[in-house]
């Protein structure tokens, strides 16, 4: 990739001065960029938005605000050598660097959505699937990072650490992929690039306490640093919230913040677990790198849901006030509708039983001579008198007719029947603790496969992951709905190659419970292969994902087809496509 900038721009004469007065302006031209607007403004640079002539593309210029110091140089110098030697999707990428009247700037890759920093701002507290999408993401740029070589100022350097993870430096794209940026103050963990003296780099708020300390550091300080944003995403409160900075450090050393279970916000105990470990104060309880923690919350991820994090992202981004995602209020007024509502009901529903029981009365007192017969028989010249009663008259049977044969109003019904109707209405667990108690004994074997078919079924949609991979290998059963929903176990534990070759064997047998079995396993091949892509991107998982989902769209989406997976097929299509 061209880097017009550095070779269009000449590096800056040794002893000359920074201008301190000049200000890009629009239309400026950095070498082949010309400045359409600024887009970001941080302590020590600025970041315009240009368009690269030559090449015709928008990209994002980095340059240092006018007096910068001999240390902000070197950190956009070190920002610069780093992230050019960090080519991967979640981290921003570097061009090239030049100077504009002798003040250096960075040619970088341009971001078309917002910062974290900008969501938590405008929404307070995120969704908890898209929360785990971005650190998962974080995560892996920083994995990846940690295990590159560099050569750096003539040496050679690995296991590099960022030291500045905070919302602002989490960037995302309108597509969902999330940029991690601004590797100034990052280094190796076991040298010092630049001499910071006692200063402490980073913010404040989500340093690692041994960063506080001037302690050496290792990749664990960075899960700490997101530990502390995860925290911020789930809650809407930062960590540590202290305004003055003695309290914050004297709060941070001591390890003292309120536990994310103890925020009032509902999460799975296994993230709320993740949360604290990373946030441990001796950093030997935590994660021992991003990778550790990485794999704890994408196994979280795929207990909640089978779509990428690109997806989940893309899909918040496209519309945060949708149902489940709305922000969290200033004022929570819930409760207060709630209650009012309540009143409300209750008030109708004592006015509606005054009227009906007054009207009750009334009629009553109308109609209970007719209803109630008189102690004594009125003459029969009287009955050709009575008025018309109401159609439903009850005529009483006559004494020389013999009486009917009682019929039970509730005829017995066996077990698996009744366990079936209550799977049928969507209550899985009284389904699954009437399936339960079944014994497979009494069943003929048709009956003990639909058993098993539905209590797996009623598990799964329960959340029981665990009983329902115990049962599909404790009673196996040869159709291909079972094989269907053992894939889907195999995804929500986390094990792709069971699962697709699950999604294989319900393609290839067939399904006495389920007709449209065959689409529904092309589209779990599909999903699968996804996600074995998306947790390991080579071109081999590229190629069978397209290739999955192609055949998926092939034989079930035609031209007037619309239905919620096929729309989901061709919008996986694209995105892979483009």
């Amino acid at each position: 990739m061209s880097t017009g900038t550095t070779q269009s721009t000449p590096k800056a004469p040794s002893g000359s001065a920074p201008v301190k007065e000049q200000m890009l302006q629009e239309g400026d031209l950095l070498g082949h960029c010309r400045v359409r607007e600024l887009i970001a403004a941080g302590g020590m640079a600025n970041v315009y938005k240009v368009w690269h002539e030559q090449l015709e593309v928008v990209r994002a210029i980095k340059i240092l605000k006018p007096g910068f110091s001999d240390e902000a140089r070197g950190r956009l110098e070190t920002e610069a050598k780093i992230s050019a030697n960090l080519r991967h999707t979640n981290i921003v990428e570097i061009y090239g660097m030049g100077y504009w009247n002798d003040i250096p700037y960075i040619e970088m890759e341009y971001i078309d959505g917002p910062s974290l920093k900008d969501l938590l701002e405008k929404n307070i507290r995120l969704p908890m699937q898209f929360s785990l999408s971005v650190v998962h993401c974080v995560c892996t740029a920083l994995q990846f990072a940690y295990n590159q070589d560099m050569t750096l100022y003539g040496k050679v350097y690995d296991r590099l650490i960022h030291r500045d993870i905070k919302p602002a430096n989490i960037l995302l794209t309108t597509r969902g992929i999330v940029k991690l940026a601004d590797f100034g103050i990052a280094r190796p963990s076991e040298v010092s690039i630049h001499t910071v003296g006692s200063k402490v780099m980073g913010t404040f708020a989500y340093l690692s306490p041994e960063q506080l300390n001037g302690e050496k550091l290792d990749q664990r300080s960075d899960v700490y640093s997101l530990g502390t944003v995860l925290y911020e995403m789930l809650t809407g409160a930062k960590t540590f919230p202290q305004k003055l900075l003695a309290e914050l450090v004297q709060r941070k050393s001591n390890g003292q913040f309120i536990p994310v279970g103890s925020m009032g916000v509902h999460l799975p105990h296994q993230l709320s677990s993740a949360v604290e470990k990373a946030l441990a104060f001796d950093r030997i309880k935590r994660f021992c790198d991003a990778g550790e923690f990485n794999i704890e919350l994408t196994a979280i991820i795929r207990r909640l849901t089978t779509k990428t994090p690109e997806e989940i992202i893309r899909t918040y981004l496209k519309n945060p006030y949708a149902p489940g995602l709305r922000r969290k209020p200033v004022i929570d007024i819930v409760p207060v509708v709630r209650s009012v509502g309540i009143v409300a009901i209750i008030v109708v529903f004592a006015f509606i039983a005054f009227r009906t029981a007054s009207r009750f009365r009334y009629t009553f007192t109308q109609w209970k001579q007719y209803l109630i017969p008189p102690a004594v028989p009125s003459p029969p010249a009287a009955a050709n008198q009575l008025p018309t009663l109401p159609s439903k008259t009850i005529i009483p049977q006559r004494n020389d007719q013999p009486p009917k044969a009682s019929i039970p109003k509730h005829a017995p019904v066996d077990p698996l029947t009744a366990a079936l109707k209550k799977f049928s209405s969507g209550d899985y667990a009284e389904a699954i603790s009437a399936l339960e108690s079944i014994s497979p004994d009494i069943l003929s074997p048709p009956q003990k496969k639909l058993r098993v078919i539905r209590l797996l079924q009623a598990y799964i949609s329960f959340g029981n992951i665990e009983e329902a991979n115990n049962l599909a290998a404790g009673e196996p059963v040869d159709d291909g709905l079972f094989y269907l929903l053992k894939s889907q176990i195999a995804v929500q534990r986390n094990q792709l190659e069971i699962a697709l070759e699950a999604a294989d064997a319900a393609l290839s047998t067939p399904s006495s419970y389920d007709k449209a079995l065959r689409r529904k396993a092309s589209f779990q091949k599909a999903l699968v292969l996804h996600s074995r892509y998306f947790l390991k991107p080579n071109q081999t998982n590229f190629k069978s994902t397209r290739e999955g989902w192609k055949a998926y769209v092939a034989d079930y989406c035609s031209n007037d087809d619309h239905s919620k997976e096929c729309h989901e097929a061709l919008e996986k299509l694209s995105t892979l496509e483009q």
